[in-house]
């Protein structure tokens, strides 16, 4: 009956020495694999800062943009006004003044030559229609 003992005690004892072995394995697995993560990890922050520097950037740039356009816009309404009251006490040039206003012969409402072009942007919520 010892014998029989001694046998089931070795098996476990064999068991558990298996189980530990697999144990030690799994975990250097798992050390390789977490070591490749933390480089992936570190990569991907790396690329991270790299694309928030240039969103950065970008912002700026396009804030300076759009304070140099409502700079112009501003520029070109202060413009604007001081021809359009010197164009109503002008006395009119052998035509009819609202065909003048309506001639888009670069003649802005008022009548008077502003000098400026406006672009209209095209829409882009409408299908293509063969441009």
């Amino acid at each position: 009956m010892s014998n029989e003992l001694m046998s089931r005690l070795e098996g476990k004892v064999q068991e558990m020495v298996d189980t530990l072995e697999l144990y030690r394995m799994e975990n250097a697995d798992l050390k390789v694999s977490n070591k490749e993560l933390q480089t992936a990890n570190e990569e991907l922050q790396a690329a991270k800062s790299s694309l928030e520097e240039q969103q950065l950037e970008w912002e700026q740039k396009l804030t300076a943009l759009i304070e140099r356009f409502e700079q112009i816009e501003s520029e070109d309404s202060n413009s604007e006004a001081e021809p359009s009251s010197s164009a109503e006490t002008a006395p009119d040039k052998g035509g009819d003044a609202d065909a003048a206003a309506s001639d888009p012969g670069g003649l802005d409402s008022e009548g008077s030559d502003s000098g400026t072009t406006t672009y209209q942007a095209p829409s882009y919520d409408t299908p293509n229609q063969g441009y």
